[in-house]
């Protein structure tokens, strides 16, 4: 076997795993983008949480108009 057999069959092994790789790669950024995606739609929903909570709170502070405004009477 020449030098040059031996070169070729390592880069040819090299190939394959570069492939793998490669092909692994892939699928990671594919995975990413569901999570990146998930991660937009979770943010945007506390976004929207965080909102109803706000309401929520500055209605407390109000003073409504009725019954429980009044003291009670004895």
């Amino acid at each position: 076997m020449t030098d040059f057999d031996i070169i070729a069959r390592e880069v040819s092994g090299y190939r394959t795993r570069l492939e793998a790789i490669e092909k692994r790669l892939d699928e990671v950024e594919k995975v990413n983008a569901r999570l990146e995606a998930a991660a937009l739609a979770t943010a945007r929903a506390m976004t929207e949480i965080s909102q109803h909570w706000d309401a929520v709170y500055e209605a407390m502070r109000r003073p409504e108009a009725g019954a429980l405004s009044e003291p009670m009477k004895r």
